[in-house]
């Protein structure tokens, strides 16, 4: 797709990157590895094969599948032998739907101890790509920091010096109030107040600013409402689809590596105004080329 992208927006080399780009395209196919992706890649490799029967599922652990496998290839073995030695073996772990199919086809073969062997070697080899385990990551204890416990002290002592003064009124604020006061919870609760981002944000305050001082503040937006305050009117594709590739080089040149998103969608959208170029574009009579 990457490749694409650039032959759209019109590179003579689609295939050309840089470090960086390379670097995060690394860490976001890295991102998209699933953990039961990487389980079925140990299990296909044969490296779960080597841990200890110990800590295998029960249904995968190899002395007790030895222990079928003697009970196919024996006609003096019974049932209640089978079942018990598997019970000791493991323990509270044991689950007879576990090991039911294994021996309700050796039963089947009615005696025919190399049927019955090649049954339970089936079985077993389908058992060992069954791994049933999961990968987990545990997430280390969070831990607050003896310096974190000693500003948030400081600073209720602070503020409990302030209410015995009567500087504060009303309760006194626990830290969380006073780190993250309600006002502020409240406004990330309503995004789209402020759906502009910062500078909507200071254009708000200054206007409250504003306000408090009687001030008087006249927005006209008449000609936005008529088209006239369009930033992109007299500009043509080309000029746009040349911004953009400057845009898309101020990501790389100035460390704007969140993420790909936006340089992807800077060159996406160049491919798109050479489509609509070339979409608009008249093709010249052999006369008017010749008299130009």
């Amino acid at each position: 797709m990457r490749a694409v992208d650039l032959e759209e927006a019109g590179e003579s080399d689609i295939y050309k990157i840089n470090l960086l780009e390379a670097i995060l395209m690394a860490k976001d196919a890295w991102a998209a590895v699933k953990a039961s992706t990487i389980e079925h890649c140990w299990v296909h490799t044969g490296i779960q094969s080597t841990y200890d029967p110990a800590v295998l599922p029960a249904h995968m652990n190899p002395v007790a599948w030895d222990i079928l496998r003697e009970f196919a290839s024996s006609n003096v073995m019974t049932l209640p032998d089978v079942e018990s030695r598997l019970k000791v073996l493991l323990g509270a772990e044991y689950a007879d739907e576990d090991w039911r199919p294994a021996i309700d086809a050796i039963f089947t073969t009615e005696d025919d101890t190399t049927a019955a062997t090649q049954e339970v070697e089936r079985l077993a080899a389908a058992a060992a790509n069954d791994s049933r385990l999961k990968i987990c990551i545990q997430r280390p204890t969070c831990v607050t920091a003896p310096q974190i416990i000693a500003v948030e002290n400081e600073l209720l002592a602070t503020v409990e010096e302030l209410h015995r003064l009567k500087g504060i009124g009303g309760t006194v604020p626990s830290v969380d109030e006073l780190v993250e006061p309600t006002e502020e919870r409240n406004a990330r609760m309503e995004p789209e107040k402020f759906a502009g981002g910062d500078a909507e944000i200071v254009a708000h305050v200054k206007h409250l600013i504003a306000a408090e001082k009687g001030e008087t503040i006249d927005v006209d937006d008449s000609e936005d409402e008529d088209g006239e305050g369009d930033l992109s009117a007299g500009l043509a594709l080309s000029d746009v689809a040349q911004m953009c590739e400057k845009l898309e080089a101020a990501c790389w040149r100035f460390g704007y590596s969140e993420n790909l998103s936006l340089p992807h969608e800077l060159r996406r959208f160049r491919g798109h105004l050479r489509r609509m170029e070339m979409k608009n574009a008249k093709q010249s009579t052999l006369d008017s080329y010749w008299r130009s």
